[in-house]
């Protein structure tokens, strides 16, 4: 009787200690910083290291929208260290768990614009009024339509 519950208990921390997640593959910020305007599709996926995510079509603008997730690479530290100079390289470097998405929007195959979720948040020099990007503190007349994603 005992090694039958020695066995089952066994069995259940094995099985328990296989757990899997599901994630999505990431793309890095160094990689995201190659992009540049008016490169192909072929070249974005190339330049990222890997085939986008998820394919958005706006029949209405006419834009295809690839969507890649990253994350941000931080280091862990010891608590005391964080303020002292020359420790900027020291500790485990660790993703930090929060996702990040990435969106190209490509027009007759070259890429017009890219924007981030945080970009989007975040953006302090960008304006946007009715899916309108305006640039801030240049030629107002400057401008281009973004198609709304999730109603953001």
């Amino acid at each position: 009787m005992k090694s039958k519950i020695l066995f089952f208990c066994t069995a259940v921390i094995l099985l328990s200690a296989c757990k899997t997640s599901r994630v999505p593959k990431y793309t890095t910020v160094k990689d995201i910083c190659e992009l540049e305007i008016g490169i192909s599709v072929a070249e974005a996926k190339s330049d990222l290291g890997l085939q986008p995510y998820n394919v958005l079509f706006d029949q209405k603008y006419g834009y295809k929208v690839f969507v890649y997730k990253y994350k941000l690479n931080e280091r862990k530290l010891r608590s005391s260290w964080i303020n002292r100079p020359g420790h900027e390289q020291e500790g485990k470097e660790r993703y930090n768990p929060r996702e990040q998405t990435l969106y190209l929007y490509f027009k007759s195959g070259k890429l017009e614009f890219f924007m981030t979720t945080d970009g989007r948040k975040q953006g302090a020099e960008l304006e946007i009024i009715n899916n309108t990007i305006l640039e801030m503190g240049t030629n107002k007349e400057k401008h281009f339509e973004v198609p709304s994603i999730n109603g953001e």
